[in-house]
C-alpha cells in the first residue's frame, strides 16, 4: 500500500516537473536573443509615403543626422546592457528607410527543421523601399539561413506581422502595406494559424504602430486603428489589452513599442500618459528619445528586428 502511494506521488511530481519544464522550454524558445539593426549613416526623408513625413508648411521634414545617430547609438546600447546580440546590416546610400529593420524580413522557426531559423523576405508596398529586401536577403544567406519567397504581395515584414509572445501564432496587419491574402500563403510556409487584422486609419499603417505584444496574455493597443471585428479578434486572443491613447498613437507613435522579455518595455519618451499606464501594470520602463526617427513615421519597434 505504501509503495503504491510513493509510486503515485512520484508519478504526480513526474508529470509537475514535465509540465515545469515544457513551460521553462516555451519560454525560453519565445525569447528574443538577436536585434538586427541597419545604422542611420544615409537616413533622411527624401520621399512622402506615410503622414508623418510632411511638415504644417507642407515640406518635407529634416533629419538632423548628427542626432539620429546618438538616438540609434542609444537605443542599441540598451539592447546590449539587456544582453541582447546585436548584429547589423550595412546601410545602403540608396535607401535612407532600411534603418527600419521591422519591415523587410519575418523571422520564424521552420517546420521542415524546427532548430533552424529561416526568414520569410517581404515584397515592399512602395516602389521607394522595394530595393531594401535584397539587402537582407544577401545577409540572411551569407550567415546560412534559408529565405523564402511570397508568391503574392505586398507584405512588409514585422511591420505586419507580429507573433504572439509564445510564438505560437501570428498577427497579420492588412490594409495599407500587407495584402490579406498573404495570410495564406504564410499559413503553408510557418505552419501556425494567422489572425488577420484589417487597420482602417492611414496613421497606423503598419501593425506595429497599433499593436504591441507585452506578454502571453497582455498587448497595448490603439483601439481606433482596427474595424469592429479585428477589435473582437483581439478580445479573444488577450485577456488583458492596454489602450494607447490615440493622441500619443498619433503624435509619437506611443504604440511602436518593444516589450523583449515581457517585462521590460522600451518607449519613446514623449509618450507620459502610455508610459504612466504601463507603470501602473508593473512593467519596467526604458525611456529613449526618436525623435529624428518619428519625423519618418517610425520608433522604437521599427527600429530593429528581433528574433
Amino acid at each position: 500500500m505504501h509503495r503504491c502511494v510513493c509510486i503515485c506521488r512520484l508519478s504526480v511530481y513526474a508529470r509537475l516537473w514535465t509540465n515545469g519544464l515544457s513551460k521553462w522550454a516555451m519560454n525560453k524558445e519565445s525569447r528574443t536573443q538577436n536585434i538586427l539593426m541597419v545604422p542611420p549613416t544615409y537616413f533622411k526623408i527624401g520621399y512622402e509615403i506615410n503622414p508623418f513625413m510632411r511638415a504644417v508648411d507642407g515640406e518635407l521634414k529634416i533629419v538632423n543626422e548628427r542626432i539620429a545617430r546618438q538616438q540609434w547609438d542609444a537605443l542599441q546600447q540598451i539592447y546590449l546592457d539587456l544582453g541582447f546580440n546585436v548584429l547589423q546590416v550595412t546601410a545602403s546610400e540608396t535607401h535612407p528607410d532600411m534603418v527600419f529593420t521591422a519591415n523587410q524580413l519575418l523571422p520564424f522557426k521552420d517546420p521542415s527543421n524546427y532548430n533552424q531559423l529561416s526568414f520569410v523576405l517581404s515584397h515592399m508596398a512602395t516602389a521607394e523601399r522595394a530595393g531594401e529586401v535584397i539587402f537582407f536577403k544577401q545577409w540572411a544567406n551569407e550567415r546560412g539561413y534559408k529565405t523564402y519567397q511570397l508568391n503574392i504581395g505586398p507584405f512588409e515584414g514585422m511591420g505586419d506581422a507580429l507573433w504572439s509572445f509564445e510564438n505560437n501564432k501570428l498577427f497579420l496587419g492588412h490594409g495599407y502595406r500587407t495584402h490579406q491574402d498573404v495570410a495564406n500563403q504564410l499559413k503553408k510556409i510557418i505552419q501556425k494559424p494567422v489572425i488577420n487584422l484589417k487597420l482602417i486609419s492611414p496613421y497606423f499603417y503598419h501593425l506595429d504602430t497599433c499593436l504591441a505584444i507585452l506578454d502571453q496574455d497582455t498587448c497595448a493597443y490603439v483601439k481606433e486603428a482596427f474595424d469592429k471585428d479585428s477589435l473582437k479578434k483581439l478580445d479573444q486572443h488577450f485577456k488583458l489589452k492596454i489602450e494607447i491613447p490615440i493622441e500619443e498613437a498619433r503624435k509619437s507613435l506611443a504604440c511602436n513599442l518593444f516589450c523583449p522579455d515581457g517585462k521590460t518595455v522600451i518607449i519613446d519618451q514623449q509618450n507620459v500618459d502610455t508610459i504612466s499606464r504601463l507603470g501602473d501594470y508593473k512593467f519596467k520602463i526604458k525611456k529613449v528619445d526618436t525623435s529624428e526617427f518619428l519625423k519618418s513615421g517610425g520608433s522604437v519597434f521599427c527600429l530593429k528586428l528581433a528574433f
